[in-house]
């Protein structure tokens, strides 16, 4: 401080001045800078890796320490990531904070997003509205802004030029990986179309006109690996210079190329005498009407069908494998199956009709299918969460059918977050259900309150009870009868404006019977819900050439289907399974389990009418900003 000093006494009064503000500011702690490069490294890192809402969290930390356009633009990047994990809520949350003037490339970014939060909301007229306003994207985010218009345009029923703008997106994609993504997405959307009857037959444009033939050939013989081949070689032969070509249609052959093969010879082990005689009997007829419904005649084995109540299962199936079969369908029932998990030695490959109770132990090569309803219970509980709802109150019937539905609900609800508050039982047996609906409701206890206050005051004015209001929905396990009376009897009680799920079993083809579960949200099978995909046709030529047959027990109909329509991939050790099947769309675990995904539908004048799917995500749907 001697030089300073020094020049204290002879320098001038402004330049003293400057040298004290110097010499404080060397007195002072460095102020930290902000890693911006590193903390952009890992949200891009994040990204990448699927890890959608850390990236998020990283983009609105580095918004909370710049401001101005900046800190907008990494809100903007925000926004992108919440949307990419489905969480709207917290993507027009950061969207909103945006409310200074933006550079060209962060407004084309802010009309996407919000064409993309338009589109997730259902309105596909305004998402198109806001691309069209917004300026030309740049390169890096062409393909996000063309996907997005393709998407809203095929929305909007406007096929041809989705198709075109989906194209264009696949001009920017910068590998393999991306343009077979974005086939991908464009596929699925169209087989989408088909399955509604909502696709084209035609159009002028060669590129346009391969992907309509595409559409329609995967959808109607997904489910048929060699018939799916065969179509896809006439289809390449048709379309030789077609994008798809060397993108999505080499994935599809890939995929199946290894369900191309059936077995020699198959057993189908079922009951067909005794009292579960009818339900071996569905199991059959549709395992056989989709034998006879498959193109590829020459290519089919030989079926045996043995009925297993005349032997039992273990000795049905030694004598299916000593006659021959190198494949065996069945058994049925959860008890033979069990019975036949202990005597299977991996011989020859195993679809059994059921779930077994073998503890944690399964056979080399046996697979499991069943239509089981605990897991449909678990798939409403998944259902509700995706739409929002985690508050249940439960109406069962007092069976232990009932029970297990109840159980399996109730475990899928809270793992994923939700909250049981009530659950009563009402008896199948009765017509009036009021009881039990007022216990959930707590109606009861209004009422009593009320009732208490009056005494004590010795008056006594009208009065309606108040039902509770933390409840977000009602679950509701009922076969039709019941289902058709609880509906009805829920609205009178108040409850009108509560959503309500419930399982497939509520529903049977009845539309003057179904008037009363207008609203109600439901999952079931594909063969249930579907007319215009491959399932309804099978469904369909079923009901004419076997009248009667698709009234009884149609759901292990289906399951018959399916049955047949596993074989290749089963004999094939394919494991890794993707099958729009008649039962849902199917899936295996790693320890063969079959499990199936179904369709959601909402009853509309009596009507079923499918909705779209609902996923549930692992993170909350409301998520708190820093």
């Amino acid at each position: 401080m001697r030089i300073l000093a020094g020049l204290v006494h002879s320098a001038p009064r402004g330049l003293l001045m400057l040298l004290l503000l110097a010499a404080l500011s060397a007195c002072q702690a460095p102020v930290k800078e902000v890693d911006t490069r590193g903390q952009l490294y890992r949200a891009e890192r994040a990204a990448a890796q699927g890890q959608y809402r850390d990236a998020a969290q990283i983009y609105l930390e580095l918004a909370s320490q710049e401001a101005g356009t900046q800190a907008d633009h990494w809100r903007l990047l925000a926004a992108q990531e919440w949307l990419n994990n489905e969480d709207l809520v917290a993507a027009m949350s950061a969207l909103e904070s945006i409310g200074g003037p933006m550079n060209k490339d962060d407004y084309a970014l802010w009309a996407i997003l919000g064409a993309r939060i338009a589109l997730a909301s259902g309105k596909p007229a305004e998402a198109l509205q806001k691309l069209e306003e917004s300026p030309p994207p740049s390169a890096e985010l062409a393909a996000q802004y063309y996907r997005t218009r393709g998407t809203a345009l095929l929305a909007l029923g406007r096929v041809e030029q989705a198709i075109q703008a989906f194209g264009e997106e696949q001009t920017w994609a910068n590998n393999a990986q991306e343009l077979q993504a974005s086939q991908q997405s464009l596929l699925n959307q169209l087989q989408g179309k088909v399955r509604k009857g909502e696709l084209p037959t035609s159009s002028s444009d060669p590129v346009v006109q391969g992907w309509l033939d595409l559409a329609r050939l995967s959808s109607m013989t997904s489910s048929d690996s060699p018939a799916l081949l065969a179509g896809l070689r006439n289809w390449r032969l048709a379309n030789p210079q077609h994008p798809a070509v060397t993108g999505v249609v080499a994935a599809l052959v890939e995929r199946h190329r290894g369900a191309n093969s059936y077995p020699i010879q198959v057993a189908l082990l079922l009951p067909l005498s005794g009292r579960e005689q009818a339900y071996g009997e569905a199991v059959r007829d549709g395992f056989l009407a989709a034998y006879l419904d498959s193109p590829n005649k020459t290519l089919l084995p030989v079926v045996r069908i043995y009925d297993t109540q005349h032997l039992g299962a273990p000795a049905s199936y030694r004598e299916a494998v000593s006659e021959g079969a190198d494949m065996v369908v069945g058994p049925l029932l959860k008890q033979d199956v069990t019975e036949l998990m202990g005597t299977a030695n991996g011989e020859v490959p195993i679809l059994a009709l059921n779930r077994g109770n073998v503890g944690g132990y399964t056979p080399p090569d046996f697979y499991q299918f069943a239509l089981d309803p605990a897991e449909e219970a678990r798939e409403i509980a998944r259902g509700a969460l995706a739409d929002g709802y985690t508050r249940a109150i439960a109406l069962v019937p007092s069976t232990g059918w009932g029970q297990r539905i109840l159980e399996s609900f109730t475990s899928e609800l809270i793992d994923n977050g939700g909250e049981l508050l009530a659950s009563t039982a009402y008896d199948p047996g009765e017509q009036d259900y009021s009881s039990a609906i007022t216990r959930a409701l707590n109606l009861d206890q209004s009422k009593e309150r009320f009732r208490r206050l009056s005494d004590l005051l010795g008056m006594y004015p009208e009065f309606e009870p108040r039902r509770r209001e933390d409840a977000e929905f009602v679950f509701v396990a009922a076969y039709p009868e019941q289902g058709r009376l609880l509906r009805p009897q829920l609205k009178f009680h108040y409850a009108a404006k509560l959503p309500v799920y419930a399982t497939s079993a509520i529903y049977q083809a009845d539309a003057m019977s179904n008037n009363d579960l207008d609203g109600l949200q439901f999952a079931d099978m594909p063969w249930q819900l579907s007319m215009t995909n491959e399932t309804g046709g099978l469904r369909q030529k079923v009901a004419l050439a076997f009248p009667g047959m698709e009234e009884n027990q149609p759901r292990l109909l289906a399951m018959g289907v399916d049955a047949f329509r596993l074989l290749p991939w089963l004999y094939n050790r394919q494991t890794d399974l993707h099958l729009a099947g008649a039962t849902g769309s199917l899936g295996m675990t790693p320890d063969g389990v079959i499990n199936r995904q179904l369709q959601w539908a909402r009853f509309r004048r009596g009507e079923p009418r499918i909705s779209k799917p609902k996923v549930l995500h692992p993170t909350p749907r409301v998520t708190e900003q820093p």
